[in-house]
């Protein structure tokens, strides 16, 4: 998923709506992994803060 960021990045030319569900994707991918492998691992607890776009801090300033 991180390749399809760079690629948009790379041709340009990307709208928030491109670039807004690129990161929705790449996130989900980062935070299904982190998941699987706390799993496997055995670990517990909370995982770390999910990638979802806006950032909380983002969204503050666009509203």
């Amino acid at each position: 998923m991180v390749w399809t960021i760079e690629l948009l990045v790379r041709e340009g030319g990307v709208d928030a709506e491109m670039w807004t569900k690129a990161h929705q994707l790449a996130s989900a991918a980062r935070d299904a992994f982190y998941e699987s492998a706390r799993r496997d691992l055995g670990i517990e607890g909370t995982p770390p803060p999910s990638g979802q776009w806006p950032r909380q801090w983002r969204a503050e300033f666009s509203g």
